[in-house]
């Protein structure tokens, strides 16, 4: 009777989903190499695998060098929001979880958010989406978007990452320009200039 009375303890642990407990019963039941058992012990073993990789790629997110956001893509409200993206923008995350992505008012251009929204919609995918952001001090950041639609508990989400390319558009602008003042000066000065390859003799 004892034995029987602590197998049903075991059993309501288990579907109260506390394995540990329920496992400690069917030990001191005798039952710690049962078929039970061993079902329960198999559950608390896979969820601790996929507790552990949750962790693993919660780690790869927060600490990602560049800019991340999770969007829940029904409603547009922010899930997460790492640490880079606080520093590029100046907004902690406890501005952004929770609230609408358009009450940021991170687009320059809102037409380019819509061009990724359909993007995504039509092919789940996108890398290297060139846009404008405005920091929360109102300063321009030139930014490249990679995003995909994922599914997280059976809800669709946008899971992106956004990379400071304001630098390198700066550089792109001024070489631009180095390269017609050149121009201007070649023509205003009446030279002309030639490139010849000494390993293929070809001007």
């Amino acid at each position: 009777t004892r034995k029987k009375l602590r197998l049903r303890f075991a059993e309501a642990a288990t579907a109260r989903d506390d394995l540990d407990l329920a496992l400690s019963i069917y030990e001191t039941a005798g039952e710690a190499d049962g078929d039970a058992a061993k079902e329960v012990r198999a559950e608390r073993d896979r969820r601790a695998a996929r507790h552990e990789r949750v962790s693993h790629y919660s780690a790869l997110f927060t600490h990602s060098p560049e800019a991340g956001l999770l969007i829940q893509m029904s409603t547009g409200i922010v899930v997460e929001a790492n640490e880079m993206f606080g520093c590029l923008f100046a907004y902690p995350a406890e501005d952004v979880v929770g609230k609408p992505i358009e009450d940021l008012n991170l687009w320059a251009c809102p037409e380019r958010r819509n061009a990724l929204v359909d993007e995504l919609k039509r092919a789940g995918a996108i890398d290297n989406f060139e846009a404008t952001f405005f920091r929360r001090d109102g300063q321009i950041v030139d930014v490249l978007i990679s995003s995909r639609v994922v599914e997280l508990r059976g809800e669709p989400m946008i899971i992106s990452t956004i990379r400071d390319v304001s630098l390198r558009k700066k550089a792109e602008k001024e070489l631009k320009q180095s390269r017609q003042r050149l121009r201007d000066v070649q023509r205003l000065a009446g030279l002309a200039t030639w490139s010849f390859d000494v390993c293929s003799g070809e001007v």
